[in-house]
């Protein structure tokens, strides 16, 4: 079971498709006098280096977006993830 939202590690999508789709929204907005704002976080070394909730105290101090931190909490503390292998899968873990 994957994401409809993921393209890496799905057959048919790629990381460069995602990229791609990323710049054509980003210019599609532009075109239409738009402002943009995105946020980009690359957390694959930081899985099990980051205190989470101090990050997620540091943000609300911070004052950023309350639903941007509700974004982050969902992804790094009620997440799960079930691995397929062929036919086979996993049971959730976290």
């Amino acid at each position: 079971m994957t994401s409809m939202y993921q393209f890496a590690y799905k057959e048919g999508f790629s990381t460069s498709l995602c990229s791609f789709l990323v710049a054509e929204t980003i210019q599609y907005y532009k075109t239409n006098g738009s402002n943009v704002f995105m946020l980009s976080l690359d957390a694959s070394k930081a899985f099990d280096r980051v205190m989470h909730t101090k990050l997620f105290q540091i943000l609300i101090d911070k004052s950023i977006c309350p639903l941007v931190i509700r974004f982050l909490i969902n992804i790094y503390v009620v997440s799960s993830a079930i691995v397929k292998w062929n036919s086979a899968m996993s049971d959730p873990f976290d």
